[in-house]
């Protein structure tokens, strides 16, 4: 298969964002550049990009001096190969002038030079939405996700870890083909744009052929229960497989396992996977380890187990469950260079030896892959072998096109809907509604002296209607999507017994009088001094976010608050500390934004340590609200020290009970994720912490 050679810029640019841990869709979100635009630039079919684009893509990626001199320099490289005139009205041959979307920027607040990204612990709570599409379990949207997609299991296997939190329906019809679709662009022809192998797959959108394509140690059920694939057993403290000290992690696999080839699937597998993950000579292609170098040692102690230890403790009590390896065919592609596996379609695109439930047929390049079921080698621990005749992965041009081939029953599954489809689409038939893992919600920049009043913020959020934000903006029950807390309903932390403050406009203006406030004229007066006008900010550019923002600012005026709205670019709004960031340098009194949860509550919490409120010798802190909390602060180090996951699920429980109740977070509603499934499919589970098809090789068609 031929493929176009690419650009120095857009080799550069495609290893910047993984390095990143950006997909195309969140760097178009950041640098306000379609994501046709850089995908184009990455695969070297653009021509050479205007300096103004170049300084939108560095500021997104939060580049070094270095590293943005160094894309500028590709960048002229490719501009005196290129045919095109630096002045341009437009530097790509994919795009029109619609596609660049130049942030406006407040001439008070000019364009800084960003930093890299900080560190863990540090970074920001911060996830952009990508409408009701979500970043799914640690990192919205993170690479480490693709390595925690669910895949689907073996018949016949031992079932007692599993059976209770996985429900599978016998099959009563075998055969039939199921066609799933997106409009997420798949480059079915160049491995210069996506991958379907897990080392290469970067972009969030390949999750669908690698869920039906390869194994994994474990699956992560619709209600956060982790369930064995692979392995034979999850491993825990209590079966011995975790240290006391949590350090040392031991995989005990299947006996069984077979890859597609009918080769046996063993422990030297998954060592093979580490080893070419964490080769230097991969690193421009994979772009970022994703955590695996926590690893201090790995080894295979004979061929069914594989044992892990860790450079240090972990935060969460889960953590160790992130960075368990995969399997590649070492038998299959052990003798091929490590840089040369991302340039074997064989390898990289279609591969011919696989571990999922699935296995490629045939490929019609640019249009569609066929899948069979990877019988009868296919087995694992929690669910079953396929019974269909195949499986079909079809790439549309657009969301009509999909639309319209999805009620012409032409296809029977999609999904990457967004907030703003919800209008357009509501009630089509198959539709499926339900909460992500993302919550937006509104906070306050306690630095402000008029906000660090308790009174002030209970007012606040009992004169937000949010059921009325949820029926108004999503035509949609308020029950579906209302959330009291901050962690998804389905989350092993969730506690349901946290409870925020209800509309209530009366005991509202009651609280502002505690305050000191009088609210019964039109603003709200102390002492003959008006209430400061408020400043909401928010992302640009989203419909759905301003429509939102919008009521919120009535709901506060009908109470005597005078709000102004003003949204700004993510890669501005999120920025850092050091480089004029609107939240981290405190130019804002409320915030409105989406921020996904993922399994490791750690990570979840951690940026309402006091620790990490940014300033001049912390600016890369994460607690931009400002929290100062003894409570919190304690409740986050007694978290960070113990290995017990009981005690740290009851501590994070404890802490969304503090946030909650002290109004330091105003939760509005969950995101909601829509999928549109035929009704002749059975076992298609909707599940907010994986792919959409993860047990995909358990569904059957009844017609």
């Amino acid at each position: 298969m031929s493929t176009q050679p690419v650009s120095d810029f857009g080799i550069l640019l495609r290893r910047h964002r993984r390095a990143a841990r950006l997909t195309q869709e969140e760097l178009a979100e950041r640098s306000g550049i379609s994501v046709d635009a850089i995908s184009a630039l990455e695969r070297g079919v653009s021509r050479a990009p205007q300096r103004a684009t170049i300084e939108l893509l560095a500021d997104a990626l939060q580049l070094s001096e270095a590293e943005r001199a160094q894309l500028e320099d590709a960048a002229r490289q490719l501009r005196r190969n290129s045919p095109a005139p630096e002045d341009a009205p437009l530097h790509l041959v994919l795009a029109d002038e619609d596609q660049v979307k130049q942030p406006s920027l407040p001439e008070s607040n000019p364009r800084q030079k960003p930093t890299p990204l900080p560190a863990r612990r540090q970074r920001k709570r911060v996830v952009l939405i990508l409408g009701a599409l979500l970043v799914l379990l640690v990192g919205t949207y993170s690479g480490l996700s693709y390595w925690l997609h669910l895949w689907p299991f073996g018949k016949g296997a031992p079932t007692a870890t599993a059976a209770s939190d996985y429900h599978y329906i016998q099959p009563t019809h075998k055969g039939g083909t199921i066609i799933f679709s997106t409009t997420s662009f798949f480059e079915l022809d160049s491995h210069t744009v996506a991958s379907t192998n897990p080392w290469f797959a970067n972009d969030g959108r390949e999750g669908g052929l690698i869920a039906a394509l390869w194994g994994s140690p474990y699956a992560i059920s619709r209600t956060s229960t982790f369930l064995p694939d692979e392995l034979a057993e999850i491993p825990t403290l209590a079966n011995g497989d975790v240290s006391k000290d949590s350090l040392t992690v031991t995989m005990r696999l299947r006996h069984d396992l077979r890859w597609s080839d009918g080769q046996p699937l063993t422990a030297d597998d998954f060592v093979y996977w580490l080893d070419v993950l964490l080769a230097p000579d991969l690193r421009d292609e994979i772009g970022s380890t994703f955590g695996y170098d926590k690893i201090a040692t790995y080894s295979a102690s004979d061929a069914y187990t594989l044992v892990l230890r860790y450079k240090q403790k972990l935060a969460s009590a889960l953590s160790f469950l992130y960075y368990l390896p995969l399997a590649a065919p070492k038998h299959a592609w052990g003798g091929i260079s490590n840089r040369d596996l991302i340039n074997r379609d064989k390898v990289n695109l279609y591969p011919e030896v696989t571990s999922g439930p699935f296995r490629i047929e045939s490929i019609d390049p640019g249009k569609s892959i066929t899948m069979v079921p990877n019988n009868p080698y296919y087995i694992s621990t929690t669910l079953h072998r396929s019974v269909l005749d195949k499986l079909v992965y079809r790439v549309s041009p657009d969301r009509d096109a999909e639309v319209a081939a999805y009620e012409a029953g032409k296809i029977d599954f999609t999904e990457d809907f967004i907030d703003g489809d919800f209008a357009r689409f509501k009630h089509m038939k198959g539709e499926h509604i339900f909460p992500s893992t993302s919550f937006t919600h509104l906070e306050f920049n306690l630095n402000r002296p008029v906000l660090q009043v308790y009174e002030v913020r209970k007012a606040i959020e009992e004169a937000i209607d949010r059921c009325s934000i949820i029926r108004t903006v999503f035509q949609d029950s308020c029950d579906l999507l209302r959330t009291d807390t901050i962690l998804p309903p389905l989350s092993h932390a969730n506690d349901p017994t946290v409870k925020t403050y209800s509309f209530n406009p009366a005991q509202a203006r009651n609280d502002m009088l505690l305050a000191g406030w009088n609210c019964a004229s039109k603003t709200c007066i102390r002492n003959g001094e008006l209430f400061p006008t408020l400043t909401l900010v928010t992302t640009s550019g989203n419909a759905v976010r301003m429509q939102v923002a919008k009521l919120i600012q009535q709901y506060l005026e009908d109470l005597g608050i005078p709000v102004s709205l003003q949204p700004y670019p993510s890669g501005m709004l999120f920025n850092s500390y050091s480089n004029g960031g609107i939240l981290a340098t405190g130019q804002y009194d409320l915030s409105y934004f989406t921020f996904t949860f993922g399994l490791d509550n750690f990570e979840n919490f951690s940026g309402f340590h006091s620790s990490q409120i940014p300033t001049d010798s912390n600016p890369d802190g994460g607690n931009l609200e400002g929290v100062n909390d003894p409570n919190i602060d304690s409740e986050l180090d007694e978290a960070e020290t113990t290995v017990d996951l009981s005690v740290q699920t009851q501590l994070f429980k404890s802490l969304q009970h503090e946030l909650v109740a002290r109004v330091y977070v105003i939760p509005l509603y969950l995101s909601p994720h829509i999928t549109f499934v035929s009704s002749n499919i059975v076992n298609e589970q909707d599940n907010a912490f994986s792919d959409s098809l993860w047990n995909v090789g358990d569904w059957f068609l009844i017609k």
